[in-house]
């Protein structure tokens, strides 16, 4: 008898067989159709003024023998796109004026919160001199 492991598993065969049981393990070959390959495909660019229609027959005619069919109830598919104006930007930005941009606030030392504190102090303001004690000394 002889032994042999292919990949995981370990056979043991005769030694007339044993020639032919490993030429059977062999996995065979992988066969692709033609018609299996990937196409790569090209998109055409989208200009104002073409159609749907239009870009359709465009990206059809990048192939040859294969037709995309698309089927459309759309009543605009053969009129031109009115949003593709190149005249008129797709999205309209405003600036806000009032718009003030948060700023983070620093970290105070324990002796800054105090010579802020104490100037809230004076000024009167007992709760401000408060949070700023409460935030400093955290």
């Amino acid at each position: 008898m002889i032994e042999f492991t292919h990949e995981t598993t370990r056979y043991k065969v005769k030694p007339e067989n044993a020639q032919k049981i490993r030429a059977a393990l062999v996995k065979p070959k992988k066969y692709t159709c033609e018609a299996h390959k990937a196409v790569k495909r090209g998109f055409p660019v989208f200009v104002a003024g073409m159609s749907t229609a239009d870009y359709v027959r465009q990206f059809n005619g990048q192939f040859e023998g294969v037709q995309i069919k698309i089927a459309h109830d759309c009543p605009n598919f053969y009129k031109p796109a009115p949003m593709l104006d190149a005249t008129q930007p797709e999205v309209w930005e405003e600036v806000d004026a009032d718009y003030i941009a948060p700023v983070k606030a620093k970290k105070l030392t324990a002796k800054q919160a105090m010579a802020q504190a104490l100037k809230a102090l004076e000024n009167g303001d007992v709760d401000t001199a408060q949070c700023i004690l409460v935030e400093g000394l955290k």
